[in-house]
This record gives structure tokens, C-alpha cells and sequence, in this order.
């Protein structure tokens, strides 16, 4: 039987990531995606960036719909608008009994305030995951911490983030570091683990996150250890990262072009 990988996340207007590029990610590893959506990103009438949450009773519903269809074999899980959004998730997610990717998408609030109220609620769901998966601004909201800026520095990132949250840590963005190579680091309770990859010289990064967490959700979900799925979707990013499509409206473009073999690396 098809392996059912449930996304929970945003809809991202233009493309390059939220749930759009989560199906796409979770189809080309071979499982059948199926969708919650928490929230609708636009660009609103002053040409700003705004993000609109659908009513909690629709989250609900559809979560419902997912539960009497469908026996899920993963669950990811991306941004989440509020507080009443995660609460709805978290009281799903405790009746599910599957590998669950955890993308704490919360760099997009502006005030202090906000961003105090959706971390504490963050991390009480982010006991829950089977990884979680920050990059290195999200990283600084969980910890509570100054900036990272090498490699041994993200290491202790990681350590000090599982020792809040108790589930194994991915951090992301290793790129901004000086030197050849991309490196991203996980930590699982016992272990460092990097992940080194050759620097691309490319602005179409718009989505890489999501298709990441979203690539090793559909990895658990087929049986694959954790460290192999992060290696695998580490490198069917990168084929996206390098054949990224440039777009016009100068977002930094996508990561969604010929897309190529997951198995090709």
C-alpha cells in the first residue's frame, strides 16, 4: 500500500514554497500527499507581505476529514499563524502514531511579544516531533540565543535546543558560514551528525526549507532511518537549489525547476 504523508502548513501564493512545494516534494519521493492548510500567504494592497489564518473551525474540519479518510504514515508540519492553530494541531497529532517532521516556521512575526507567545507554544508541540527542523533564525528564537557563526557554534545550538525541546534537532543554513561547503548539523540526544554539501552560487532558495523537512517526513514515512532520510533530502534539495528557476518579482527566486531522480546524487 502507498505510504499517506500528511502536510500541515501554509499556502504559499507564489509558489516557491509552504504547501505547494510539500506535495510536490512528498509526491516525487513516492508517497501520496495529502493536505491541511493553516494559513494563506499574499501580498496585500501596499505590496506587503501578509499571511491570513483560516478559522480554527475549518482547521479542525479538514484535520477531521484526514482522520476518518486516511491512516497517515508521516506527518509535517510547517507554519502555523497562532496560537490556537498550534493548540488544534498538537490535540491532533497525539492521536496519530507516525514519524512527525516539525519546520517551526516563526521568523515571519514582527513584535517581540508575538514572537514569546508562538515560541512557548512551539516548543510544547515540538515534544511531539520526531525531528524538528530550524534554520539558523528560527534556531535563535528557540534557544533564546546570539547569532551562530560556525560550525562548532551551530553544534551547540542544536545540543542546547534538544536539551529544551527532547527530540532530535536539524539545523539549517550552514551556507551563511565562511568556506566551500554548506553545512547543516543534526543532533539526536547522543550524537553530532553534519551534513556537508559545495556552496552554490544561486539566490533560488524560496522553498528549500519545506521541500527539506518535507523530503524527510516522506523518507520516515517509508521505513528509513533518520540520518539516511536527512542525507537523502539533503541532497534532492540541492538538485533543486542548483536547478532553481529565477523569477521576476525579485523574491529570490525558487527552488522548483527539473526537479530531478531522488535517487540521483
Amino acid at each position: 500500500m502507498d505510504t499517506v504523508v500528511l502536510t500541515i502548513a501554509g499556502s504559499d501564493t507564489w509558489g516557491g514554497g509552504g504547501i505547494t512545494t510539500d506535495i510536490k516534494t512528498i509526491e516525487q519521493a513516492g508517497s501520496f500527499a495529502v493536505n491541511v492548510i493553516t494559513c494563506i500567504a499574499v501580498e496585500s494592497s501596499d505590496s506587503s507581505f501578509e499571511i491570513v489564518s483560516l478559522p480554527a473551525s475549518l482547521i479542525k474540519q479538514q484535520l477531521q476529514t484526514i482522520a476518518n479518510s486516511h491512516q497517515l504514515s508521516a506527518i509535517k508540519i510547517g507554519l502555523l499563524n497562532d496560537a490556537k492553530t498550534i493548540a488544534i494541531v498538537k490535540e491532533f497529532i497525539e492521536t496519530q502514531d507516525c514519524p512527525i517532521v516539525i519546520d517551526p516556521v516563526m521568523a515571519f512575526k514582527e513584535s517581540s511579544k508575538e514572537i514569546k507567545q508562538i515560541r512557548l507554544e512551539m516548543i510544547d508541540l515540538m515534544k511531539s516531533a520526531t525531528v524538528i527542523t530550524p534554520n539558523l533564525t528560527e534556531a535563535k528564537i528557540i534557544a533564546e540565543s546570539g547569532d551562530i557563526e560556525n560550525q562548532l557554534m551551530l553544534a551547540d545550538e542544536a545540543k542546547n535546543i534538544y536539551s529544551i525541546v527532547k527530540t532530535p534537532v536539524l539545523i539549517t543554513g550552514g551556507a551563511r558560514f565562511p568556506g566551500e561547503k554548506a553545512v547543516d548539523v543534526l543532533f539526536d540526544g547522543e550524537k553530532v551528525h553534519f551534513f556537508e554539501l559545495p556552496k552554490l552560487d544561486t539566490l533560488n532558495i524560496h522553498g528549500a526549507g519545506c521541500a527539506l523537512s518535507s523530503m524527510i517526513a516522506a523518507q520516515l514515512a517509508n521505513n528509513e532511518k533518520l540520518e539516511q532520510a536527512i542525507e537523502n533530502a539533503k541532497h534532492f534539495v540541492y538538485q533543486g537549489i542548483n536547478q532553481g528557476l529565477s523569477l521576476p518579482s525579485g523574491d529570490g527566486g525558487n527552488i522548483w525547476n527539473r526537479i530531478g531522480d531522488i535517487n540521483e546524487k
